[in-house]
């Protein structure tokens, strides 16, 4: 009888450090996935950027974390135009230090609104073509703290 009570706590003993060991490697799994959500799961967009003689746009796939997509894939979007391009035969459309005032969708508009000037038509382009990549945005409003973006020529 005594040699039952010990098999039945050295059992015990023995689940309780399998369950610790299980727990301690997903927590540095999760750790492991730098901050993104916990299966590390990805999607994929489509960002437009420029050549490097800024005379065409250039289409770049971005592996990005599937729930910054699910929470805000506009304000996603824009902020990878603003990290600017992996590949080193491409050049950034927007300012490094671009700050993202607010992103609001009414309707099929997506209204993005910047901390700094966008007046060229290649960064129009940019934001415009890679936000109406989403399937139910068919016009962009660009704005520069809180001032509606005109161009001299016809967008």
């Amino acid at each position: 009888m005594k040699n039952q009570v010990l098999l039945l706590i050295l059992a015990i003993v023995v689940g309780v450090m399998i369950v610790v060991l299980a727990m301690s490697n997903k927590e540095e799994k999760v750790m492991e996935n730098d901050g993104q959500n916990e299966v590390g799961e990805e999607t994929k967009i489509l960002l437009y950027f420029t050549d490097q003689a800024k005379e065409k746009l250039v289409q770049e796939y971005r592996n990005v974390s599937l729930n910054d997509v699910k929470e805000n894939v506009y304000e996603t979007i824009v902020k990878e135009l603003i990290k600017g391009p992996v590949s080193s035969d491409y050049v950034a459309t927007l300012p490094a230090d671009t700050k993202i005032n607010a992103i609001q969708k009414e309707g099929n508009k997506v209204i993005v609104d910047l901390s700094e000037e966008v007046s060229e038509l290649y960064q129009i382009y940019s934001i415009v073509n890679s936000l109406t990549e989403v399937k139910e945005v068919d016009e962009v409003e660009i704005r520069v703290n809180g001032n509606t973006v005109t161009t001299e020529k016809r967008v």
